[in-house]
């Protein structure tokens, strides 16, 4: 079907595509959140030994610290870091 414009075209307008934007990602600093268990499994690790004397005289304590990867959201990006 074919439509005959008798008068002067004046203006036009494209309608624009909407483009549906995910909500922007709430910060959660990896920092700062809580982990709430050790994993299932082995983790990196470092061990120190550390050797001072007390009261009860020589004394050895064993210092271990684990690392694993820890997901955050900073600046509205998805960030993993390894604490």
């Amino acid at each position: 079907m074919a439509v005959e414009i008798k008068s002067k075209i004046v203006a036009y307008s494209v309608k624009k595509e909407v483009q549906e934007t995910p909500p922007p990602l709430a910060d959660e600093n990896p920092l700062t959140v809580r982990i709430p268990s050790r994993p299932e499994g082995t983790l990196e690790a470092v061990s120190e030994k550390i050797s001072y004397v007390g009261a009860e005289g020589r004394k050895k304590v064993y210092l271990l610290v684990s690392f694993m990867p820890v997901q955050g959201v900073l600046n509205g990006k998805r960030v993993i870091i390894e604490r």
